[in-house]
């Protein structure tokens, strides 16, 4: 999706956007290259938002990326009724964006 993609863009790091549904379906990411409806009901971030459903926020450990890179994934709610609200969007952010911050310490 365009707009999507144009939002991804403004957000330093970013790897990825994507929009899932309550159910764990990826509905829409930045990339028309990546397939829609994706079902991530076994990825971390799903499953840390369903073991812990008074969190609005989850972040998961480094893993490698439907884009082949290592990133770092952040789900937060879209609030809404039931314990997965009106679904959730994902940033993956590109690991590199730490050892900026380590440079700098």
């Amino acid at each position: 999706m365009h707009w999507l993609d144009a939002k991804r863009q403004t957000l330093p790091h970013a790897q990825g956007l994507s929009l899932f549904d309550p159910a764990c379906i990826q509905r829409y990411t930045h990339d028309a290259r990546v397939q829609s409806y994706f079902d991530a009901s076994e990825r971390d971030y799903c499953r840390l938002l369903r073991e812990r459903p008074v969190a609005e926020s989850v972040v998961t450990p480094m893993a490698l990326s439907n884009f082949g890179r290592y990133a770092v994934t952040q789900a937060r709610l879209i609030p809404g009724p039931g314990p997965m609200g009106n679904g959730f969007v994902v940033i993956g952010l590109d690991t590199t964006m730490f050892s900026g911050l380590l440079d700098r310490i």
